[in-house]
């Protein structure tokens, strides 16, 4: 699917990586719902800079590290690194490289390191200090978990409070852009955009599965995505795990018994 809308945040970002007295390293931050199109920005925005892009897992640190260490072999040309043990041995290499080269770096789900080991913010917050002025680095921070991204970055208690340039909550796409899409998908009934708007309230990742079924019929797409896609049934779910952590249970419980509430009053 085409990339659609988002032309303040690209050129908004663009202006940082492409910055010609870029002389120093600077964070930025994205967070927005599951599916909302984080990291189909940021590529848009990367695509013919030079960057690595590492997705942040609740895997062991030392196989995290792995995966990262051959990427960064592979991206910049380095035939040899050596082995990375520990997250600030990555960042040390990283922010040495930038000493003499710009360099974009994406941590995408950056929330993750919570669950795995939170004191990785405070080593992210001692380099990224230590080497500020000293590298051209820009860190993208992106993380789907609004609240936790909320914490690390504006609660006065975290290491990272108060470091990053700037902090995009990335929303749903504007009616002018939804609108763009069903036209491009033949979809050109008023009712349509109002069917698009109310159903799928402007997510790229609902929309891209519609424009993937061929029907001529906005309704005849949403039968067949509700009919064999298993995701769209687990979505709500998901989003209560990651915004509430171990607490989901009990919100999910309440919203159960109000559905079924609500069944009942229905019959």
């Amino acid at each position: 699917m085409k990339f659609y809308g988002r032309a303040e945040h690209i050129n908004n970002l663009r202006g940082y990586i492409n910055e010609e007295n870029h002389n120093s390293s600077e964070i930025i931050v994205i967070s927005g719902r599951r599916r909302i199109g984080k990291t189909r920005l940021v590529q848009e925005v990367v695509n013919k800079s030079k960057h690595l892009y590492f997705f942040v897992t609740r895997k062991r640190e030392i196989a995290q590290l792995r995966d990262w260490t051959t990427q960064i072999q592979e991206e910049l040309s380095i035939p040899y690194l050596g082995s990375i043990q520990r997250i600030d041995d990555l960042l040390m290499f990283l922010f040495e490289y930038g000493k003499n080269e710009k360099l974009t770096i994406i941590f995408d789900e950056f929330q993750n390191f919570y669950y795995t080991d939170p004191s990785v913010y405070s080593v992210f917050q001692m380099i990224f200090d230590r080497y500020k002025y000293e590298s051209k680095l820009t860190l993208i921070f992106s993380g789907s978990s609004y609240s936790l991204m909320e914490k690390i970055f504006k609660s006065a208690k975290e290491p990272l409070f108060g470091r990053s340039n700037e902090i995009i909550k990335l929303s749903y796409l504007s009616l002018k852009s939804q609108r763009e899409f069903l036209f491009d998908q033949g979809l050109k009934k008023q009712i349509d955009a109002i069917y698009l708007f109310s159903v799928f309230d402007g997510v790229p990742k609902y929309m891209e599965d519609l424009s993937k079924i061929p029907y001529d019929s906005f309704l005849k797409r949403l039968r067949k995505i509700l009919l064999t896609k298993d995701w769209i049934w687990e979505e709500g779910e998901k989003i209560l795990m990651e915004e509430f952590g171990k607490e989901y249970s009990s919100y999910y419980s309440i919203l159960t018994a109000i559905a079924k509430g609500r069944r009942i009053l229905d019959e």
